[in-house]
């Protein structure tokens, strides 16, 4: 099986597995929760005090020892962190930031994305084209248009990424490693990645807009018309709640979706929503920053949640970048729904239940959904709850959760990240689904 590397990884040396075991020990036998008196000082206040009252990441049961020994070495290098409000100052910061995660290198090494052929489809729009990077595998066994269409929203926060993915090619370098019976499918597949626009600069809805561009142009007649074997959205952390927005965009306006594959999804919870909602409502400037109030019973995130404040201690997906992004993506506009109804069960309750027929002549009916978690992740409760609120839709679902932060299920959990690949490449292949209870029945 081929080892997927990230840069993280590379602190994985004699010398700095001895230093961070240092520092786990030296944390244990002082009893401190924060490596403040280490050298770390923290920016806000309320993020001090979340963290003083969080799970230490020595004690985490969630994370490996590999795991804890990136999340120890991360302070020193360069990072993810909030950007400040200034304009000038905050374009610096993002830019600094899109520049660490794009020297990663993985998808420029990978194998698995040089044996595709890769082609920029460039669809038209208002204000300078889509580009929309295709890979179609290079044996492909079937005509281009009747193989699986998968459609890749990237992760970065709402701020950071871009098409040419590393999360995406790690993916794809664990899905060619495997001999599943499934996979035959899913190495079938054309796979595209959307380089949608970005938050502070594009704010919502830019990003789902151009997802749902994408998947007209790629779908429809007028344009390429793929997907005949399945259309397929997939996104991780961020991109999960892009694509949430324009899938139901999508279904709405009928098109025919099979699955959606949410990756450790960065999505509000409805606790986040209604706190925001109440506390900030009323506040059109400066809203921004408004996660970092005054002091600590005012403090807001769109992500509370136990888990949020349990594994507040992640330094893979620190607080302050989270929340900042969150707020970059939303803009100056308080009374927009910048989910586009994604969190509602209402709205995707109503597809199900409607006689509405698709573009295809079908009735319209909900994507499965399968949904992945790590349970030292901030964010795992929101995708969790997620899973729940489709469920009482009437939507199939398929939820994974496993060891790891934000993010590292890929390598420090493998057995699990692939329990849930195997289960999507069933679905991308037409096999039986089966339900938690059991209940089986084929795709369509």
């Amino acid at each position: 099986r081929r080892t997927i590397l990230v840069p993280a990884m590379s602190c994985f040396k004699g010398t700095l597995v001895v230093i961070s075991v240092l520092i786990i020990v030296l944390s244990i036998l002082l009893r401190i929760n924060t490596l403040t008196k280490l050298g770390k000082v923290l920016t806000h206040d309320d993020y001090t005090e979340i963290k003083l009252k969080a799970l230490p990441v020595w004690s985490n049961p969630d994370l490996t020892l590999a795991n804890k020994i990136v999340e120890y070495m991360l302070p020193l290098v360069p990072w993810l962190t909030s950007c400040p409000s200034d304009p000038e100052k905050e374009s610096e910061c993002v830019q600094k930031q899109r520049n660490i995660v794009s020297s990663f290198g993985i998808w420029e090494a990978s194998t698995v994305v040089e044996s595709m052929k890769a082609s920029v489809v460039r669809i038209p729009r208002s204000n300078g084209d889509l580009e929309v990077i295709l890979l179609t595998p290079k044996g492909l066994l079937t005509e281009k248009q009747h193989a699986p269409l998968i459609i890749w929203v990237h992760a970065g926060g709402y701020v950071l990424g871009d098409a040419r993915d590393d999360y995406l090619a790690s993916t794809l370098e664990l899905l060619h490693s495997s001999n599943h019976s499934s996979s035959s499918a899913m190495k079938n597949a054309i796979w595209a990645s959307v380089e949608y626009r970005l938050a502070p600069e594009h704010p919502y809805p830019a990003a789902s807009d151009d997802v749902f561009l994408a998947l007209e142009h790629l779908t429809s007649k007028e344009g390429l018309g793929l997907g005949k074997g399945g259309v397929h959205l997939a996104g991780a952390s961020a991109g999960v709640g892009v694509l949430l927005t324009a899938a139901l965009e999508a279904l709405w306006k009928g098109y025919e979706i099979q699955s959606l594959f949410l990756d450790i999804p960065a999505i509000p919870t409805q606790k986040g929503l209604a706190l925001w909602k109440q506390t900030y409502e009323a506040e059109t400037t400066h809203r921004r920053n408004a996660s970092i109030a005054s002091n600590s019973e005012k403090f807001v995130s769109f992500f509370e949640s136990e888990s949020y404040h349990r594994n507040a201690f992640s330094r893979v997906l620190p607080l302050e970048f989270l929340d900042w992004g969150m707020h970059a993506y939303i803009g100056n506009d308080t009374s927009v729904d910048f989910m586009g109804g994604a969190l509602d069960v209402n709205e995707w309750r109503r597809i199900s239940q409607t006689a509405k027929q698709n573009k295809n002549g079908h009735a319209v009916t909900l994507p499965k959904v399968l949904i992945l978690t790590s349970r030292a992740d901030p964010l795992c409760d929101a995708g969790v709850e997620f899973g729940r609120m489709y469920r009482e839709a009437g939507g199939d679902v398929k939820s994974f959760d496993g060891l790891g932060s934000h993010a590292m299920m890929q390598i420090f959990d493998t057995e699990h990240y692939l329990e849930f690949m195997f289960a999507w490449m069933q679905v991308v292949a037409g096999e039986t689904w089966c339900d938690a209870n059991q209940q089986c029945d084929a795709n369509n």
